[in-house]
This record gives C-alpha cells, sequence and structure tokens, in this order.
C-alpha cells in the first residue's frame, strides 16, 4: 500500500504487531472497517457507522480454502 503523504502516528494512529512466520494460529482477533454490509456487488449496503466482528484467528490454509469455496 502505498499513501499520498506519510502516516503521522498519535494516539489513534499507530502500527501493529504482525506475526512472525511460523508462529502459531490461535486465539481471537477483532476485525473492523466501513466495508459492504451485504452480499450485492450491484448494490451494496454500506455502513454509516464502523463495524467490528470479533473472529477466531486461522491457519492460512484454511483461511485460503475457506474463501476459495465461498467464491
Amino acid at each position: 500500500m502505498k499513501l499520498a503523504e506519510p502516516l503521522e502516528y498519535n494516539e489513534f494512529v499507530q502500527p501493529i504487531d504482525l506475526p512472525k512466520e511460523g508462529a502459531e494460529t490461535h486465539g481471537m482477533t477483532t476485525l473492523a472497517g466501513w466495508g459492504s454490509v451485504s452480499s450485492s456487488i450491484i448494490f451494496p449496503k454500506m455502513p454509516s457507522k464502523l463495524q467490528k466482528v470479533d473472529i477466531p484467528i486461522v491457519e492460512y490454509d484454511k483461511c485460503d480454502s475457506a474463501l476459495t469455496e465461498a467464491l
């Protein structure tokens, strides 16, 4: 990702730690965003409030397989 201008870190904008290669995948994480909350590609329903959901962390292969099946 390339930004138009550099980020300025503050109390609201901070980098996150990413797992090291080979790290165990377990636990939960929070996913947040303003993306579509409907399955319609033609008429997506966009939220006016930030959405969030807690989801389990899964291994890459399981995630990739689930995404492939969903498409």
